[in-house]
């Protein structure tokens, strides 16, 4: 903090002041900081989890539901396919103007098919 000790205004007056504008505002500043909680103004949220209203068995069309290969099942640490296994790392939740948007980090155990060459 900056003192103004030993000045004198036009009248010939000592003005003692402890603050200056800028200590006064970064004070407010950190206050307010302070005061407010961290999660409100926070734009995203991390899950370890995939939300429990995403488990199940999925399928991009409900006739294909009967297809082995067009399913996909969601579970709580991550999806399994026909053609993969995928762990769920981690998944944000953001808001959107028409709700909560969520996208999942996934590590995948792919499942290679050997094919036999000809002999």
């Amino acid at each position: 903090m900056r003192s103004r000790a030993g000045k004198s205004d036009a009248l010939g007056a000592k003005v003692e002041c402890g603050f200056t504008g800028g200590d006064i505002m970064r004070t407010v500043i950190v206050l307010v900081s302070a005061i407010l909680p961290s999660v409100s103004l926070a734009d995203s949220v991390r899950h370890l989890s995939v939300p429990e209203r995403f488990w199940g068995t999925w399928g991009p069309e409900a006739d294909l539901c009967r297809n082995d290969k067009a399913i996909f099942v969601v579970l709580a640490k991550g999806y399994v396919t026909s053609q993969a296994n995928c762990t769920v790392q981690w998944v944000t939740e953001t808001a959107g103007a028409g709700g909560s948007v969520f996208s999942a980090q996934c590590a995948a155990l792919i499942q290679v098919r050997r094919m036999r060459s000809p002999r």
